[in-house]
């Protein structure tokens, strides 16, 4: 899976923009960062993703990509590369180092866990 905007908590749809990406893959949903001018898949689990990607393709370097901007009034709808339960609800967990996904680890986490149903995980950053 990937992250999917679940719930609008303030009304209103993220906005999405097309920007120059890093050679190399991205995945509908992957988080992304913003660095030397271009959009990449996020470095660390540690990292705040900036933007996620609108497609899935191979991008040439510089190659212009729909993308979908952060917004913190959004959830978003993802699965974990660990097991998560309903007691881990609230808690601030890293995400997976594919850019797809959240893992149970909690430290120096930046998305924080909404609900856990089965695979499915809520989080807001």
């Amino acid at each position: 899976m990937a992250f999917i905007p679940h719930t609008l908590n303030e009304g209103g749809h993220p906005p999405f923009e097309y920007l120059p990406a890093k050679a190399g893959a991205v995945e509908l949903g992957m988080a992304l960062e913003f660095t030397g001018g271009k959009v990449v898949k996020i470095s660390a689990g540690t990292t705040v993703p900036k933007y996620f990607s609108l497609v899935t393709k191979t991008c040439a370097d510089g190659e212009i990509i729909p993308v979908q901007k952060l917004e913190t009034g959004v959830d978003y709808e993802t699965t974990s590369a660990a097991t998560l339960s309903e007691g881990d609800v609230g808690k601030k967990v890293a995400l997976n180092t594919d850019g797809l996904q959240v893992t149970s680890n909690t430290t120096d986490g930046v998305a924080q866990i909404v609900s856990v149903d089965g695979k499915k995980i809520v989080v807001r950053f």
